[in-house]
């Protein structure tokens, strides 16, 4: 017996970073934008930020919870007090499925 299988559309995790022109003491937002099949995710399992400065060993690593604002938009601020390199990762999991985009941002 052959059964039919449905084609699976991935979640999709728009990660954002802003401002882009980063000072030491600034507030910075990290914004993930979860959507499945062209619609918002507002019922995501688990969105969690990950945030280091480059070179620090995992222990240093900070993970935040946060749950949606709405809009399909989970949102974390927060402030950074030394200049340099970092990197932050958005682990998404939605519709039994988990996304965890990367980009790196300028402390200045």
């Amino acid at each position: 017996m052959h059964e039919e299988v449905n084609d699976l559309q991935p979640i999709l995790v728009e990660l954002l970073v802003s401002p882009s022109d980063i000072s030491k003491g600034d507030p910075v937002t990290f914004e993930a934008k979860v959507t499945y099949d062209g619609k918002n995710v507002d019922d995501a399992k688990e969105v969690i930020f990950e945030y280091w400065k480059e070179g620090d060993d995992d222990a240093k690593h900070k993970k935040v919870t946060v749950t949606s604002e709405g809009q399909g938009l989970y949102k974390l601020g927060e402030t950074f007090l030394e200049s340099g390199t970092y990197h932050v990762i958005s682990h998404v999991t939605a519709r039994d499925q988990h996304s965890m985009p990367m980009t790196e941002f300028t402390v200045k």
